[in-house]
């Protein structure tokens, strides 16, 4: 057949479909009454349509002028619509709406559009099965009260909306701008038979601070602009996955007295729920304050053998500010003995990475024996209460399990001496008193006095120690433990060449050659010591002295050294004790005394 036929054959199958449809498509009366009476009980509403016409471009429809439809609900103004029949209807002569057309409607939503339908007024609002499109839009929605939220005067301008109607679903595209938002679009299907649905919403410069506001002080939204973009996929409340990609909105917390603000840089999260089991899949949360990056698992489930509910962690985190997230947490949990005990002992710094693992019931989280927390430390401060004692600019691993907080491999400062291949144990629980500490010391002997002093509690040993002043590096090891009702404190330093030691009972400088001391707790000990002091030659000495009771045992295991007499005689009579017993026997002394 020629094109030509084809064409003709066309035009006289649509004109001979006309002659047929159009005694139906000019009964605008009826289609007019039918309309409203459809529209009336669809919408439970009061319909008034100001003027219709019959079009016949581009496609026979009907074109409705100020048509307004007036619920207790909400108030729909209709500058202009189109009404397209549903031409499958019209062949059975019943009169359907097939696609509606709506430019610069106009919506107003009153707050009783959100609460649950008024008794007698059936089963609510319901909008026809149809293909829809709207074009310019505009939607107002009055502030209003619900049981956990305050939604504030919302607006919506420039929506583009198309909800198409096909064999098995619905799908809608809508885009829009908004008061709580620079951009909205939502894109999805809805499937009636089997309650299932899935679609897309994305937004820019979304501000939930302008949207809504919650009924309580705990949480508070604040000023941000963010963008997002929301994949949903769900049957019925059942089942849902929502897949989330794009910033959070900052918000500030507050439990106590002072408010706790987060900022959040950026979140990709797959939120599911599947019946009474809660899943929040977070492949990365990253906070700016304060910073931190945050993956792993958080859920909520049940078993068969607990009527409770069930709580699993297994968090990861990097790139952490240890101070600001310890500020955060003593703001919104600083009653609660768990943050209290660890933000005690571990005082700020940053940390490199680090894990949470809990897997309990709720009030498991009262208990730090039902959690694990693995954290490599990179700069961080740690503080041991019981001993006031500070370990500042700490690197290695830290675990607390057990009710127990272990480092192991550190390295640290315990006030001017450097410390290497360090581990430290520390109960953390009530009625736990472990305290364990294993350090080498890069010891600064200028300092050292001062750090026994602190240590050592013996009075006699305290007044003593600082005595002593010298200056130099030396390395040694100390060791703490393992009591912290009754801890005992042990410094050895394997070797005492080159330091230069004053005492304030001699006084010409000691110059030490070699040796060992070993200081355990308010015993001190020394082993093959030699130094010069002055004209005197100590060659080797070794010995110990204690101050654990009022006679301050001394013992001297051996001894060699060559004395100045002249000099040694002046230092003794310093004393004024000896001085009393010398003078009036010895007047003086020369030459050289072996010992």
């Amino acid at each position: 057949m020629s094109r030509k036929y084809k064409i003709t054959f066309l035009v006289l199958l649509l004109l001979g479909l006309l002659i047929y449809l159009a005694p139906r498509l000019l009964a605008v009366k009826e289609v007019q009454s039918e309309l409203v009476r459809q529209a009336s009980a669809a919408l439970n509403a009061e319909v008034s349509i100001g003027q219709i016409r019959w079009r016949w471009a581009p496609l026979p429809h009907l074109t409705l002028f100020d048509a307004t439809v007036t619920h207790r609900d909400f108030v729909l103004q209709l500058p202009k619509t189109r009404i397209y029949p549903d031409w499958q209807a019209l062949l059975t002569s019943r009169v359907e709406i097939g696609r509606l057309y709506l430019r610069s409607p106009h919506v107003t939503l009153n707050p009783s559009f959100f609460s649950g339908p008024s008794t007698g007024e059936g089963q609510g609002s319901v909008l026809p099965m149809a293909d829809v499109t709207v074009d310019d839009g505009t939607l107002a929605i009055s502030a209003f009260d619900s049981d956990q939220f305050r939604i504030k005067k919302l607006s919506l301008a420039d929506i583009r909306l198309k909800i198409r109607k096909n064999s098995d679903h619905l799908a809608v595209s809508l885009q829009s701008s908004s008061s709580f938002a620079g951009a909205l679009s939502v894109q999805g299907n809805f499937f009636a038979d089997s309650a299932s649905y899935s679609g897309t919403v994305k937004a820019e410069k979304f501000e939930l601070a302008k949207l809504c506001e919650l009924n309580t002080t705990v949480i508070k939204p604040l000023a941000s602009q963010v963008d997002f973009s929301c994949d949903i996929i769900g049957q019925g409340l059942q089942s849902v996955q929502v897949l989330y990609s794009g910033g959070i909105p900052a918000f500030s917390l507050q439990r106590l007295e002072q408010p706790a603000a987060f900022q959040f840089n950026r979140a990709k999260l797959l939120l599911e729920k599947n019946g009474a089991d809660l899943t929040a899949k977070i492949f990365e949360l990253s906070l700016a304050d304060p910073q931190v990056s945050f993956a792993g698992i958080v859920s909520r489930y049940f078993t068969a053998d607990s009527p409770l509910p069930l709580y699993r962690l297994n968090l990861s985190a990097k790139d952490i500010d240890l101070s600001g997230v310890r500020a955060r947490l003593l703001d919104l949990l600083g009653d609660e003995h768990i943050t209290t005990t660890v933000c005690n002992v571990v005082r700020g710094g940053r940390a490199k990475s680090a894990t949470y693992s809990f897997n309990a019931p709720l009030a498991g989280f009262a208990d730090l024996r039902s959690m694990i927390i693995n954290v490599d430390v990179d700069n961080a401060d740690i503080h041991v209460p019981g001993v006031d004692l500070d370990l500042t600019r700490a690197s290695g691993p830290i675990i607390i399990k057990d009710g127990n907080i272990h480092g192991y491999n550190l390295t640290t400062w315990l006030g001017q001496h450097f410390g290497s291949k360090g581990s430290f144990s520390l109960g953390l629980s009530e009625d736990n008193w472990l305290f364990k500490l294993d350090l080498d010391i890069d010891a600064d002997l200028a300092a050292l006095p001062q750090t026994l002093h602190h240590l050592i509690h013996n009075d006699n040993f305290r007044g003593e120690v600082l005595k002593f002043s010298s200056q130099g590096q030396k390395m040694g090891h100390l060791t703490i433990g393992d009591d912290l009702r009754d801890f005992t404190v042990d410094v050895s330093i394997p070797d005492l060449q080159d330091a230069q030691v004053n005492y304030e009972r001699i006084s010409r400088p000691i110059g030490l050659r070699g040796g060992m001391l070993h200081i355990h707790g308010d015993a001190v000990e020394w082993e093959q010591v030699s130094a010069d002091i002055g004209p005197h030659k100590l060659v080797e000495c070794s010995g110990n002295l204690s101050w654990g009771d009022s006679d301050i045992p001394f013992t001297v295991k051996s001894i060699a050294a060559t004395l100045d007499a002249a000099s040694f005689f002046a230092e003794l009579n310093r004393s004024p004790v000896i001085a009393a017993t010398l003078s009036p026997n010895i007047s003086s002394i020369a030459g050289i005394i072996s010992v």
